[in-house]
């Protein structure tokens, strides 16, 4: 029995001794034999030896609020060694800061576009580093050449339209017509009414009226106010002035229009409510797409999760009635000022 159990230990060894190596190979990807039957080992790599991203360039035009909750995500989804080197930017900048943030020593191993304008201008050009995006898919459809849209990969800030319907339907049953301002840019257009269409699956009407000048903003906005049930802000470079949303707010009250606005901080002004993106979400999204690289599909997704925001005091001002259902829903901030 003595060298029974001898002879078993000393097998038990040498296998261990001899497996060891291909057994560590193995925990760290998928072990497969070559098809040519030479005997080879490959192994392919896991989630484990992913690309570390250490230091990552932020080109930011979001508020400070929002741009932390994203990169919050993303250092949540990328781990702890990942720095940030965040640069405010605006329309006239972003060049400059480019050619000298890919000139530092070392330089960044990726970059993240918070913004639709430095999303375009980075579509644009060839960089030597990755590059996510966040922006509005439907203003980079319509700015960019389709070779330039080729190339951008993130997640799109707006959410699907018929999410926004959804909460409409719920807030202002008996609403109707949406109406929105637009800005023009061509030189024959005027200020005015555009378009008027049904929008697809619901009950609702778009008007669309157009802006040209910022002069024309007063007057274009009253025609449109009294045509309509309800003002639906869309981004905008012209319309989204901080002056000249206090202006719409006012007035969308003053005649009994509730408004649905783009950020919490629209809400806090006065619109009735805004359904915007999970940030912090939207930031794991931004590192998952950026951890894919070349394999990640190209285009815009679309954000995950939404927190609805609505402002109880303007809803009780315009005389609705906020439901115990809407109220009481998972993601959900109530403003009562």
């Amino acid at each position: 029995f003595g060298l029974l159990l001898l002879a078993f230990f000393c097998t038990f060894f040498f296998v261990t001794l001899l497996c060891g190596p291909l057994m560590a190979q193995a925990r760290k990807g998928t072990v497969s034999r070559s098809l040519s039957g030479s005997g080879k080992v490959r192994v392919s790599p896991s989630a484990a030896d992913e690309r570390k991203f250490k230091s990552i360039l932020v080109l930011s035009l979001l508020p400070k609020v929002a741009e932390r909750q994203v990169l919050s995500g993303v250092a949540l989804e990328l781990g702890r060694q990942c720095r940030f080197r965040t640069v405010k930017i605006n329309g006239n900048n972003i060049s400059d800061i480019l050619k000298a943030e890919l000139r530092r020593k070392p330089r960044p191993e990726a970059i993240i576009s918070l913004g639709t304008r430095p999303s375009k201008f980075l579509a644009a050009r060839t960089l030597p580093v990755p590059v996510v995006s966040l922006g509005v898919n439907q203003i980079l459809k319509r700015d960019l050449p389709p070779s330039h849209m080729a190339k951008i990969k993130g997640v799109d800030f707006e959410l699907c339209q018929k999410t926004i319907l959804q909460k409409l339907s719920m807030l202002v049953p008996n609403a109707r017509k949406i109406g929105e301002l637009k800005e023009l840019r061509e030189k024959t257009s005027e200020s005015g009414l555009i378009a008027t269409k049904k929008l697809e699956n619901s009950r609702y009407t778009l008007l669309s009226y157009g802006v040209k000048r910022r002069r024309d903003i007063a007057r274009t906005s009253l025609k449109l106010l009294r045509n309509v049930d309800v003002l639906w802000l869309r981004p905008s470079r012209l319309l989204n002035q901080p002056d000249t949303v206090r202006y719409l707010m006012g007035k969308a009250l003053e005649l009994g229009r509730p408004v649905i606005g783009l950020s919490q901080n629209y809400v806090r002004a006065g619109a009735l409510f805004c359904l915007q993106p999970d940030f912090k979400d939207i930031g794991a999204q931004l590192a998952v797409v950026l951890k894919e690289g070349d394999g990640a599909k190209t285009g815009l997704k679309p954000p995950r999760l939404s927190i609805l925001c609505v402002n109880a005091r303007v809803a009780q001002l315009l005389g609705l009635r906020l439901s115990s259902a809407i109220l009481n829903e998972k993601d959900v901030v109530v403003v009562r000022k």
